[in-house]
């Protein structure tokens, strides 16, 4: 018999009950490393994070809500998943965005333009200036391994 897991009671849980659940999609994202694919896709969504808008380390516990920039390739595969739904494998990064005030107290969006600075970097090895111009340029597919043994399917940035 399957006992029921309450998160209330969770000090009293029989250990030995734990399962292993499958977490990945079954794909093989390492059979695309090092293949070159467009970008199709830029936009500004947003994380939580644990650096505070001065790039300094928030204090334990703490996160806050953060800009980042997705860059996302065209589809590596499509296929159904366990349930029978369309999806689309894609190459993705993030690169933090900053907040900062005008002279006139208005709030805007940017990113560092500091020599190290993760899109600064990622602009200048695509050798374009703005990020609206990664649209349709070829990056290089690269994975990386995730927390809880996942494996993201990413791309060069530097």
């Amino acid at each position: 018999m399957v006992e029921e897991f309450n998160i209330e009671d969770a000090e009293n849980f029989d250990v030995s009950k734990l399962e292993e659940f499958e977490t990945s999609s079954g794909i093989d994202v390492y059979q695309y490393e090092g293949k070159q694919v467009p970008i199709e896709a830029i936009r500004i969504e947003k994380i939580l994070s644990k650096y505070g808008p001065d790039g300094k380390q928030l204090p334990p516990g703490g996160e806050i809500l953060q800009p980042v920039l997705k860059v996302e390739t065209t589809p590596v595969f499509k296929g159904k998943n366990s349930k029978g739904e369309d999806f689309e494998l894609r190459a993705s990064e993030i690169f933090s965005l900053k907040i900062r005030k005008d002279d006139k107290g208005i709030d805007r969006i940017g990113w560092s333009h500091h020599e190290k600075g993760a899109l600064n970097r990622f602009l200048k090895k695509m050798r374009v200036k703005h990020p609206k111009e990664l649209v349709g340029k070829l990056v290089l597919l690269s994975t990386r391994l995730g927390k809880e043994d996942s494996v993201f399917l990413g791309f060069v940035k530097e």
